[in-house]
């Protein structure tokens, strides 16, 4: 069942891609789009200056809401959870593998499959636009959408493992405007297709950060 909708759902997204690539001419090349990306984050400097990411603030899912804390650092280290402040006696993290702490019984696991997959692709602090190459990313223009507003370029990522998920970058502006993927919701549930819209800007240490991402399910609208 899962893989069917992985499968479906991105024969689906690749067709699409590859006809609007090919009916509308004037789609700049990922290049192009790349390159004002990385301006509207600051330019090069600004991007190289940025080592390590920490975001605090306010997780909601549902009924459920609890403060968060989220750690990254180049090259490819990430936690998620206050060393500080545990939260319910997990974290979770990646240090070349994926891992999760569980205070009870009071062990770390080395996680394979979804679970490892989801931590490595969120591993980016930048975004997967920024220095994709040195990621082994490579970069498709699908089109132009209008998102939440917004007139803006869809993006095929596709990473080294077969993962592929969308980014979507505003037309004028070429700041992110939100970014779609399949996924298993928490590692071990079935495969959902979401939405993440970025929003409410800020600059921090000379790159523009969005302060709200609100994640949708595409099927139902439902965060």
């Amino acid at each position: 069942m899962r893989l069917s909708l992985r499968v479906g759902l991105g024969w689906v997204l690749f067709g699409l891609c590859a006809s609007l690539s090919s009916s509308v001419v004037a789609l700049p090349s990922a290049e192009h789009v790349i390159a004002a990306h990385d301006r509207a984050l600051g330019g090069r400097a600004a991007l190289d200056s940025v080592q390590s990411l920490i975001i605090r603030g306010r997780y909601s899912e549902g009924d459920f809401s609890i403060d968060a804390v989220q750690a990254k650092m180049r090259p490819y280290y990430r936690l998620v959870g206050d060393p500080g402040k545990p939260v319910m006696g997990f974290a979770e993290g990646y240090d070349g593998s994926a891992w999760e702490y569980y205070e009870k019984p009071g062990i770390v696991l080395r996680t394979v499959g979804a679970a490892a997959a989801a931590s490595r692709h969120g591993l980016p602090i930048l975004g997967p636009l920024v220095d994709h190459k040195a990621q082994g990313f490579t970069i498709t223009v699908c089109g132009v959408e209008k998102v939440a507003g917004h007139r803006a370029y869809r993006l095929r990522v596709h990473m080294p493992d077969g993962y592929e998920e969308d980014q979507l970058i505003d037309t004028k502006t070429f700041l992110p405007v939100a970014s779609r993927k399949v996924a298993e919701i928490h590692a071990f549930g079935e495969e959902v297709a979401t939405e993440t819209r970025f929003s409410n800007f800020h600059r921090v240490a000379g790159v523009p950060f969005p302060f709200l991402a609100q994640e949708v399910e595409i099927a139902t609208g439902k965060s």
